[in-house]
């Protein structure tokens, strides 16, 4: 039963060679191995298929012109020949180059943070202490004593925000006459009630 299709499809078929994808396979297949050993190898390469209905094909590393030209070039330069690998070899320089350029501003605004960070600690540090001019009664502070206290308490909230991430942070008085106050810091947090 299978030579009776096999007869079939070679009568419908005028050149009985050409069976169905066959010679587009070998074709990709030379192809593919054409490029390994162009890779393999380092070397120029150029194939060139005619296919049964005499179209032809061609492979070519790194070009099929660069290769024929330089083959039917009677004045040959042995130097021109290796300008696509150094050109390759420029482009992959460069890429590297691009990318270290990269690392490096990361680094510089990851520094430059850190600075910003230790100035912002030390001005903290050099910051007078609420506790050394804070009287223990506020009924006692006159106006302008209160205005530079709530200034005070005003920085003290944008360098405790600053360090905290502005996660907000609730603080919860302990007597009932003292209402909650919302904070905002890195240390925790807390939902209002």
């Amino acid at each position: 039963m299978s030579s009776s299709n096999q007869n079939n499809s070679s009568e419908n078929n005028p050149n009985p060679q050409i069976k169905g994808k066959g010679p587009q396979k070998r074709r990709a297949g030379l192809f593919k191995k054409a490029s390994e050993l162009s890779t393999l190898c380092g070397a120029e390469s150029v194939v060139v298929v005619f296919s049964p209905r005499e179209k032809p094909h061609s492979y070519g590393n790194p070009s099929v012109k660069t290769v024929v030209d330089w083959f039917f070039n009677p004045n040959r330069n042995p130097n021109s020949r290796n300008e696509a690998h150094q050109l390759q070899r420029a482009a992959q320089g460069d890429a590297i180059m691009h990318h270290r350029n990269q690392e490096v501003g990361s680094w510089e605004a990851q520094l430059k943070q850190e600075k910003e960070r230790r100035k912002a600690n030390e001005n903290l540090s050099t910051a007078p202490q609420c506790h050394r001019w804070c009287p223990t009664n506020i009924d006692d502070l006159n106006y302008q004593q209160l205005d530079e206290l709530k200034r005070s308490i005003m920085k003290f909230k944008q360098s405790f925000e600053f360090y905290g991430n502005n996660e907000p942070l609730m603080v919860q008085g302990g007597s009932s006459n003292i209402p909650s106050t919302q904070f905002y810091g890195g240390i925790g947090t807390s939902n209002p009630r």
